[in-house]
This record gives structure tokens, sequence and C-alpha cells, in this order.
């Protein structure tokens, strides 16, 4: 039996030039919503050094390592076991990622869940961090880098939502492999959520 047809999604430098713009405007929000939660929280001593810089550096580290380890546990939950790396998008634009080690179709529920885990999870932590942590002023700029690195997420999540009821997806380390519905497939009872 032949394998099915596929598309893959992949950005273009033109894509990634607006995902760049996106990325500095989610970056700016991530500030911004780090400042406001400080001032929800209530005084704040900062004391800013060459220890805080270091640390505050480490921690934006640190929340790109769990943001890309998020995707790697959703895929354990799915029965995946994760690959991590580094690559460059369109040649230029470095990008780190989480994927199967092994080529796997899932369905948009699934394949959502994966892509969306690091924005909830990570954003969610990192802002109840901002809240009841003693320096929780460490982790606004870490909490902004984060919502603009999810920029490729929300990319890949537009990228699925645009495609056909009953689609399935394999994701691959620089976009996305999409995989018709089956002809005759009813399209949304094969979308089940994950």
């Amino acid at each position: 039996m032949p394998e099915a047809a596929f598309v893959d999604i992949v950005p273009g430098k033109r894509d990634l030039q607006w995902l760049n713009v996106v990325a500095v405007v989610l970056f700016g929000a991530g500030l911004v919503a780090g400042v406001v939660l400080l001032v929800v929280r209530g005084p704040v001593d900062i004391a800013f050094g060459l220890i805080e810089m270091l640390v505050v550096t480490v921690l934006c580290v640190v929340v790109i390592v769990v943001h890309e380890l998020t995707h790697g546990l959703v895929m354990l939950l799915l029965g995946e076991r994760p690959r991590f790396g580094f690559v460059r998008m369109a040649g230029s634009v470095p990008a780190f990622f989480a994927t199967p080690a092994r080529p796997v179709r899932f369905t948009r529920g699934q394949y959502l869940t994966i892509a969306l885990a690091p924005l909830v999870v990570v954003n969610v932590v990192t802002a109840g961090l901002i809240l009841v942590a003693p320096v929780g002023w460490w982790f606004v700029l870490p909490l902004a880098l984060h919502l603009s690195g999810c920029v490729g997420d929300l990319w890949a999540t537009r990228q699925a939502l645009a495609q056909p009821a009953g689609a399935s997806f394999e994701d691959l380390r620089d976009g996305l492999r999409v995989f018709p519905p089956p002809a005759g497939a009813p399209g949304p009872a094969r979308d089940r959520p994950c």
C-alpha cells in the first residue's frame, strides 16, 4: 500500500522575519506582564549587581531548557520518546527543538497539546514565581524571554489549525508534516482530543 501523501510546512525567510517581529512584541508584552505582576505583588526590594545579573542569565537559560523538556514530557505522556537538538531555521535563525525520536503521526489535539504545553505551563509557573518568590523580580526577564520564544510554537499551532479536520501531524525539527485525512473518512470524528 503506498504511503499517504503529505505536505511539509516549514517557515521560509519571510515567515521568519515576521516571526521575529512578533517575538519582539511578545517580549515587550512579557516585560509588561512581569512588571504588572510585581506591582500586584506589592513592594519588592530590588538589588541589581553582578550576582543578580548572572542569576537572571542562568534563569533565562533554564527557562529555555524547561520549555523543550515540557514538549518532551508531553510526548512521553503520549507514548513517544523525545529527542532534543538545535537547528538553524531557513539556514539562519537558531532554534532549539524537541521532536519524537521516530516519525509518528499525532491527531490535531495531540499536536496542539505538545505545541502549546510550554506556553501554558512555563509561563504560569514563571508568573507564579514572580508573585511568590522572595526574589520574584528575577523571573521578569525569563518570563519575557520565554513568551517571545513561544513564537515558533504559536506559528506551528496556526499552521495546524489551518489544516482540514481529520488531518494528522508529524512534528519535524523545523516545522510540521501534514497528512490529509483519508478519503471518505469523517473529519471531525477522527480529530478527537488527546
